[in-house]
């Protein structure tokens, strides 16, 4: 065993040590291998204790408190089976893509299979989903223990309530297990983006407003939403293009009767100021006639079945073969297909869909009926594995191989992957799938994503509007409240199914027009402050879309709210998620400041409010500071000048890094980038540049809450000209290095 001071360690049995899957990047952490005969040991490691007996391992603290205990493992045919402790009155959250209760000490059961759920999703309590990865945290005030277990076989975790236990049935009798300690969820989530990697960075029109459907059908259809998009000055960035752009939904091709002249109807969006998001799915047509076909038999790149011949799918195409990415030269091949039609098109990002694998898009799969993935085997290195043993793992292969080979151009690209697995936050941004037009499932989108946050991903988002079913429109209000709740989604797309009635902006009224036209205005507003949290986020790790108890680790009642999240560390939202205009609001400890009307409360404490159909609550935090641009149309549609900095420091200091760089290239990493600090006390505020290698904003407005008017503002030592008005004091400056005093 080597001895470190981290607070990660990792466990094996019935493995060799070397061997991760390809969702580990992390070597630095203490490592206890243990042997399926069992072993005796006790070793001290920083702050943290380590007693093997009879081959089980328990972990204390120097104060004897107990973290973690396994009571059993054993393997039963080729499975293990595996139990440890759930502490007492702690809860349990992650597991990936996931509905229901926050906390899923609630549920007795769960199941770690990428599955498309088809019409199972109607419930959006529906388990599994398509997005599952085995790591979660078990947590109270005061404690945090993270577990990933590192294998993408199926798995289910069953939780006993009553004793306290969570027990782990898995496929093979192996099992690689990373234990992540902390005093809280953040130091866990820490530990975890260690082990897994860190979020992409992504291209700052990507943070836009996307819109979507299955499908525009023609380039007609395409022109006229962008047009519309347009004359009703509603800021959008992306237009996504489903399956009906393609020749017989053949990958990287176009209908030739819809779609005539692609290169010049993206030329047409780009000069509009749109990117374009093409679908792509693994399906390549079994057909003798077909190149990619073809390249992929003579290869040998295809999934087999368990019979040695090509596992047949159902896919779009008909017949469809799936590519093995499980090895490394599919994944570069399939790689190339993108960047060879990205070349020759322009197009702006993809969106990597029915990657679970699902090998089934008839009719009959809504029954649960038609080809099943179970026959379905991965070789590499002369192994052959059945699904149950790698399938989750298939869609971060893929988008491994799309991300490192579009990398190359040195221009970042958006990815886009319904499926997922641990690592998959390094490559693509993930969504919630097909989700329902209902005020449950609009619910049930909060609490998905923030277990998806939980699970260490962080572009993430859910259709704006719902997705299904056939033929019935989303009404008038619960658009409304979606896209208000989507300002704060860190991926902001609206998308509807074919079947179903117009979905945009404009189809639900002048009123409902200019409602959603202001939200998304306001996402455009905030794009600074968003496009920062992004970066933390790719440096630090830092939750984007966070429950209360990110950031208020010590109150108890915070770790059973999962109506309401902190998007970055300033802004508490409070969504409206049913058809009153009413809600309880819970503010934690603390100072905060309602964003409409300026009315400020005193935490903690609960709060009735309401909103009518023009307002979504949102508080800022007591030492909270947001930055705000003039909102655009699209990203780049002209220069910015100005940053607008709003400052709420009534009691609690605060300071917050503005990010900046070209928002398209990987110069950053060469230093081509800029970062200033905002530090924020009651009576004084300090811009301090930290590093500045590219030319930003130059100008700031800085707005901060005063409940009385000053008598003088002192800058760089020096009396400062102020505006007061209705609480707000107004200064403005350029960004440098400045000290700014303010005398009461």
């Amino acid at each position: 065993m080597e001895e470190t001071s981290c607070n990660i360690i990792r466990f094996v049995r019935n493995k060799d040590l070397s061997r991760k899957t390809e969702a580990v990047v992390f070597d630095s952490c203490s490592c206890v291998k243990i042997e399926p005969t069992g072993s005796e040991g006790r070793y001290s490691i920083g702050f943290y204790t380590i007693r093997i007996v009879g081959g089980l391992v328990e972990i204390r603290d120097n104060n004897d408190n107990l973290l973690f205990r396994e009571i059993e493992f054993k393997t039963q045919k080729d499975r293990a089976i595996w139990s440890h402790v759930l502490v007492e009155d702690a809860r349990l959250y992650g597991f990936g893509g996931k509905d229901g209760p926050l906390d899923k000490r609630k549920w007795r059961r769960i199941v770690l299979r990428n599955t498309d759920p088809t019409m199972r999703y109607r419930s959006p309590e529906a388990d599994p989903l398509y997005l599952n990865i085995p790591f979660y945290i078990m947590a109270k005030k005061g404690y945090a223990v993270g577990v990933y277990i590192d294998s993408p076989s199926y798995m289910e975790v069953h939780i006993d309530k009553k004793k306290g236990v969570i027990t782990v049935e898995k496929i093979g009798t192996d099992l690689d297990v990373y234990i992540i300690l902390g005093s809280s969820v953040k130091e866990v989530l820490d530990g975890y983006v260690k082990i897994t990697g860190k979020p992409y960075m992504p291209p700052l029109w990507a943070l836009g407003f996307h819109q979507s459907k299955w499908s525009y059908k023609s380039e007609e259809e395409v022109m006229f939403i962008a047009k519309k998009f347009r004359e009703y000055n509603i800021p959008c960035d992306a237009i996504h293009l489903d399956i009906d752009y393609m020749d017989g939904f053949k990958p990287f091709t176009w209908h030739p009767g819809r779609f005539p002249n692609p290169k010049h109807m993206i030329e047409q969006l780009h000069s509009m100021g749109f990117k374009v998001v093409v679908i792509v799915d693994p399906y390549i047509k079994i057909d003798d006639r077909d190149k990619l076909f073809l390249e992929g038999i003579n290869k040998d790149y295809f999934v087999k079945d368990k019979k040695g011949g090509i596992f047949v799918a159902r896919g779009w195409p008909g017949k469809s073969a799936m590519p093995n990415f499980l090895r490394e030269e599919v994944r570069k091949w399939w790689g190339e297909l993108y960047l060879r039609f990205y070349r020759e098109y322009g197009v702006d990002g993809f969106k990597n869909d029915m990657n679970e694998p699902s090998t089934e898009t008839r009719l009959r799969s809504y029954l649960g009926l038609g080809v099943k993935p179970k026959n379905m085997v991965f070789c590499r290195n002369g192994e052959c594995l059945e699904i149950e043993k790698v399938g989750n793992i298939y869609a971060l292969l893929e988008c491994m191989g799309v991300y490192s080979t579009l990398r190359k151009t040195g221009r970042r690209f958006f990815i886009l992957s319904r499926s997922g697995f641990a690592g998959i936050q390094r490559y693509s941004a993930n969504w919630t799938g097909d989700i329902w037009s209902t005020w449950r499932h609009i619910r049930a989108s909060v609490s998905m994503l923030l277990n998806m946050s939980l699970s260490g991903l962080f572009f993430i988002g859910a259709d704006i509007g719902g997705f299904f079913p056939p033929f019935k429109k989303t009404n008038r209000k619960l658009y409304l409240r979606w896209i208000q709740l989507g300002v704060f989604y860190p991926f902001m797309r609206a998308h509807y199914a074919k079947a179903r009635p117009p979905q945009e902006p404009w189809c639900f009224g002048k009123e409902a027009l200019e409602i959603a036209r202001r939200y998304i205005e306001l996402r455009y507003s905030l794009l600074p402050y968003i496009y920062s949290l992004f970066r933390r986020a790719h440096i630090d790790g830092e939750l984007i879309f966070r429950p209360l108890f990110y950031d208020f680790p010590y109150d108890e009642k915070a770790y059973d709210i999962d109506d309401q999240f902190m998007f970055g560390p300033s802004i508490l939202v409070a969504p409206i998620l049913h058809r009153k205009d009413q809600r309880e609001i819970y503010l934690p400890g603390g100072y905060w400041l309602d964003y409409w009307s300026g009315e400020v409360y005193s935490g903690p404490k609960s709060i009735s409010y309401t909103a009518d159909l023009s307002i979504i609550p949102i508080f800022v935090r007591d030492g909270g500071i947001l930055v705000f641009q003039e909102p655009q149309r699209y990203v780049g549609e002209k220069k910015v000048e100005k940053y607008d900095i709003l400052v709420f420091s009534k009691e609690r200091a605060g300071e917050f890094v503005i990010y900046e760089d070209d928002g398209i290239s990987y110069d950053f990493e060469r230093g081509i980038y800029t970062e200033t600090k905002i530090m924020a006390s009651p009576t004084q505020i300090q811009i301090k540049i930290l590093h500045r290698g590219y030319e930003g904003v130059q100008h700031l407005r800085l707005r901060i809450f005063m409940e009385m008017k000053p008598k003088e503002v002192i800058l760089d030592d020096s009396k400062y000209r102020f505006s007061y008005h209705d609480r707000w004091l107004e200064i403005e400056t350029t960004k440098t290095n400045h000290e700014i005093r303010i005398e009461i």
